[in-house]
């Protein structure tokens, strides 16, 4: 199994992105936000813990990260290309995240960053539809904080990946017709 991770800010336009790798590559995409609001849903114990720390801005736990996602990859055994959006959001999950990688034989092949402004990712969490906002969207307070922990713990994860040659860098801030052609150019050439 291949595996490439897509990083961004909230806005940046990872989930469109990674829904339209997965439509035109064949990839199994896992977003961790959906990960996230699916054990807030189900009000579970740690669904219960992870809403009072999502809907108060906060990064969840490395412990809560590395647990969800081991869970994941049980059912994962067919797998070809795997694409995993919102996670690892520090260096700290990411060792571990390679870790357990490693153990399974695997390594993280890519990693995707969605570069734009703070101003244009505000634009696209204003437009998104409402059904479609999440709680977290809605207060300017918590999307100030969300991007504030976004600079403060992805930037460095960037630097990380970047320094291990890993890193491509993708111009988010493009209308979607061109980042689709980008994307192309880049995923071509991997499957």
């Amino acid at each position: 199994m291949k595996i490439y991770l897509l990083l961004g800010a909230p806005g940046s336009g990872k989930s469109t992105m990674a829904k339209y790798v997965n439509s035109n590559y064949n990839f199994r995409y896992i977003n961790f936000g959906s990960l996230l609001r699916k054990e807030i849903e189900e009000e579970t114990i740690l669904g219960k813990k992870i809403k009072n720390i999502v809907y108060g801005g906060e990064l969840i736990d490395s412990d809560v990260v590395i647990f969800l996602l081991k869970n994941e990859f049980k059912k994962l055994e067919k797998v070809n290309n795997l694409l995993l959006d919102g996670c690892p959001r520090s260096i700290a999950q990411a060792i571990i995240f390679e870790d357990f990688l490693q153990k399974k034989g695997l390594s993280i092949q890519k990693v995707f960053f969605l570069k734009t402004s703070k101003k244009i990712c505000w634009q696209r969490i204003s437009k998104r539809v409402s059904l479609l906002r999440r709680k977290d969207d809605e207060k300017t307070s918590i999307r100030e904080k969300r991007y504030t922990i976004f600079l403060k713990k992805i930037s460095p994860l960037v630097d990380y990946f970047k320094k291990k040659e890993k890193l491509v860098t993708l111009n988010a801030s493009l209308e979607l017709h061109s980042i689709q052609k980008n994307i192309d150019k880049i995923f071509t050439s991997l499957v």
